[in-house]
């Protein structure tokens, strides 16, 4: 007697080969079964005449640290049919801790992750790991280690490099966190106080990472006039450390680097030929979302949250961040400049009084306040405690299918809650399979999945995940290939995608004829600990 079947559909292994007519058996969790199950039972049976059945989507960068631990469990990614989500991204995130730096990292990831009003209770990576496991969750969960805290446990919010000493403190800490689970190492060269690193302190704890067999995943320290150098960066971080090298959100950020796509993956192609491991993954739109404080200049934040709040009350320094704000000399670490106010649009906000603001632009919000826009930036945050996101129009449909076709880049939700958020915390997947796939012809479906599965499991050794095939864990999403489609628009953000039809985590299913039932099978997935190179 199985526990699932799930019969009559085309599977698809996420191998990247074809489709089959087959059955499905699950017991115990786990794929028991694959072939003609017509006299089979099971205490569920699944009819997935017309249907595609899947490995469980793995979403490669989602900012669900914190809404996994409070209020209802969010369908938003059941929906899109995922059934993994990494944890841990940009250098920023929740563990490990210590118990000083706990009221800094509250606010410096206010406007990333939320600030819900739950306890910190965790200081180590297995506590935090633990935590998740004890809230129980719909969906599974695994977590890189971040950058960020690791440097502040050791040196603080200093805008400087690392001294050999303090290198010699950071490196036990992450191996530390990598033995308690961790399925790799993280950094955000856009946020403070990763920001601070140079390639040589990257290379010292990379050098950690490589001898864990675990990636390093980078948020890169340029995606716009200076991406091709930030790129050279990161290729000589693998070079010397020999780690995995996997790029979040590939893109071309700003009207300056809409031709760079192919350089771009050419010079990628090239190191991956020479032996350097390169991965990446990608969100299907043309906008960003993140933080307000990253308009700002990366001087700004040193010395930490509430430095960065007196600088902003400062005049003089308002003054000087105007100046630098206009100044012609600094396009590579100026966001904002390559893209315009105009494109700079504020998705959430904490307090109710700021609510109004929600879904305009910081050029809009400037004209109805009367203010300066850097004046417009630096009033929001104060009045917010920093707790502010914004979203980035910084692309076209055409700069994004060149970097979806290549072979090595998978795909993520990059998913922040709250507020008006960006769409593709609801739609990346279903929009994947549904605008490019079945309506663009840019990706065929195998392979889509493909980038969705097997890729995914492969670069963070999530074991006996990403296939459908015996022995494996039974993470399967079930849906139709004529209506998957994403309907969240960025006027309209919180509308769920449709056409996943049934989704199972560890071989419950959550998800039934579209609706999620509530159960929470999902855990905590740790890297097992194995010998070092």
């Amino acid at each position: 007697m199985l526990d699932v079947i799930i019969r009559g559909g085309t599977l698809f292994d996420g191998s990247g080969r074809g489709g089959s007519k087959l059955d499905l058996g699950v017991r115990n969790g786990q794929v028991e079964v694959i072939g003609e199950l017509d006299s089979a039972e099971a205490a569920t049976v699944i009819d997935a005449e017309g249907l595609y059945m899947a490995p469980g989507f793995i979403d490669t960068h989602s900012h669900s640290d914190l809404r996994l631990l409070y209020g209802e469990p969010p369908d938003v990614k059941l929906t899109q049919g995922v059934t993994t989500e990494v944890l841990g991204q940009d250098g920023l995130s929740v563990a490990p801790i210590v118990a000083r730096d706990v009221p800094l990292y509250r606010k410096l990831l206010a406007g990333l992750l939320g600030d819900p009003e739950i306890e910190w209770t965790w200081r180590s990576t297995a506590e935090y790991l633990d935590a998740l496991d004890n809230r129980q969750m719909p969906l599974n969960a695994a977590y890189l280690i971040p950058h960020g805290p690791i440097r502040s446990a050791v040196m603080g919010m200093e805008d400087r490099h690392a001294k050999t000493d303090e290198l010699f403190r950071m490196r036990p800490i992450l191996r530390q966190a990598l033995d308690e689970g961790g399925v790799g190492f993280s950094t955000g060269l856009i946020y403070p106080p990763c920001s601070y690193a140079d390639a040589q302190e990257l290379i010292d704890l990379c050098r950690v990472a490589a001898s864990q067999d675990v990636p390093l995943v980078v948020h890169m320290r340029n995606e716009g006039i200076g991406l091709l150098q930030a790129i050279d960066e990161m290729l000589l971080v693998a070079r010397e450390s020999g780690v995995h090298l996997h790029i979040s959100h590939l893109k071309l950020f700003g009207k300056k680097v809409w031709d760079q796509a192919s350089p771009m993956l050419q010079k990628l192609a090239a190191a991956r030929a020479e032996g350097v491991r390169i991965t990446a993954d990608q969100y299907p739109y043309f906008a960003g979302c993140t933080i307000l404080t990253s308009v700002l200049p990366q001087w700004s934040l040193g010395g930490g949250t509430e430095a960065l709040i007196a600088r902003l009350k400062d005049p003089d320094i308002r003054q000087k961040i105007k100046e630098w704000a206009k100044s012609p000399e600094n396009p590579r670490e100026n966001r904002t400049a390559s893209i315009g106010w105009e494109n700079i649009v504020v998705s959430w906000v904490k307090s109710e009084q700021n609510k109004q603001f929600e879904g305009k632009s910081i050029a809009e919000i400037s004209e109805i306040r009367g203010s300066d826009e850097i004046d417009t930036v630096c009033d929001l945050l104060l009045e917010e405690n920093l707790a502010v996101t914004q979203i980035s129009f910084y692309g076209t449909e055409e700069t994004i299918t060149p970097i979806m076709s290549d072979p090595w880049v998978m795909f993520c939700t990059d998913g922040i809650y709250g507020g008006k958020p960006h769409p593709r915390l609801y739609g990346s997947f279903p929009r994947i399979l549904g605008h490019y796939v079945r309506e663009q012809g840019i990706l065929s479906m195998p392979e889509a999945i493909r980038k969705m599965t097997s890729l995914p499991a492969w670069t963070f050794h999530l074991e006996r995940r990403g296939l459908l095939k015996p022995g494996y864990v039974a993470d399967v999403t079930v849906f139709c290939p004529d209506s998957i489609i994403d309907n969240a628009t960025f006027e309209h953000s919180s509308r769920l995608s449709t056409g996943v039809k049934w989704v199972l985590v560890n071989g419950t299913p959550v998800i039934e004829d579209g609706v999620y039932n509530g159960k929470t099978p999902g855990r905590a997935i740790r890297r097992v600990p194995g010998d070092s190179k």
